[in-house]
C-alpha cells in the first residue's frame, strides 16, 4: 500500500494561514572563543532568534500568504533586546 504525497497548496487558504501562524521563532546559539595576550580564555555566546524565511522562496502564493505573519513575527523579534 503506497501513500500519495501531500500537496500543501491543496489545503484551503484559511488552513494554510493557520499553519503559517504556528511557525515558531527558533533560537540559535553561537559560542565565540578567544584567548587574550595574557593567555586567559574567554567566551561570548551570541544568541539569535531566527525565522525559517526560506519558506518565503517556495512560491509566490506562499510568499504572499505568509508575509503578514512573518512581518508580525519579525517586528516582535526587533523589539526583543540583544542578548549575549
Amino acid at each position: 500500500m503506497s501513500t500519495q504525497p501531500f500537496c500543501f497548496l491543496d489545503l484551503p487558504a484559511e488552513l494554510r494561514c493557520i499553519v503559517y501562524e504556528h511557525i515558531d521563532i527558533s533560537i540559535h546559539r553561537q559560542v565565540v572563543s578567544s584567548e587574550s595576550v595574557s593567555g586567559k580564555a574567554s567566551q561570548i555566546v551570541l544568541i539569535r532568534r531566527c525565522l525559517p524565511v526560506s519558506l518565503l522562496a517556495a512560491c509566490k502564493l506562499i510568499n504572499h500568504e505568509s508575509m503578514a505573519v512573518f512581518t508580525t513575527k519579525l517586528r516582535e523579534m526587533q523589539n526583543d533586546p540583544l542578548r549575549f
